[in-house]
């Protein structure tokens, strides 16, 4: 079998994440911790594509094409939340991944059960 040219190889290298499912303000369960996740420069099309829609991107990252991901999920990188803005399948990749454009969200989720001190 030839094998396929132009593909760019990823790297998961960076550190990682959790994707957690949320309601309202309040985190319901993390469903899935510990994925790999790769760094991606935010570019300048994505960028001003995203200020026209009226999102400020935070951090793009790279995870592999198996995670269970959605918009309405939030990714959590150390202690720091992110909203998921747009999952993009990357199948020209090797191994073939998704980029999730990440943002700041506009309020911090609480995981349920958890109080103010």
């Amino acid at each position: 079998m030839p094998r396929i040219k132009n593909r760019t190889f990823e790297a998961f290298n960076d550190g990682d994440l959790a994707i957690c499912e949320v309601r309202e303000r309040k985190i319901l369960r993390e469903k899935i911790s510990g994925v790999r996740y790769g760094d991606k420069t935010i570019g300048e099309k994505r960028h001003y594509d995203a200020k026209v829609a009226g999102a400020q991107l935070s951090k793009m990252v790279a995870v592999l094409q198996g995670v269970d991901v959605c918009e309405d999920d939030i990714v959590v990188i150390g202690t720091t939340q992110y909203a998921i803005d747009q999952i993009q399948d990357k199948f020209d990749a090797m191994p073939p991944c998704k980029y999730l454009s990440l943002t700041s969200p506009q309020i911090s989720y609480r995981y349920e059960g958890e109080t103010d001190a």
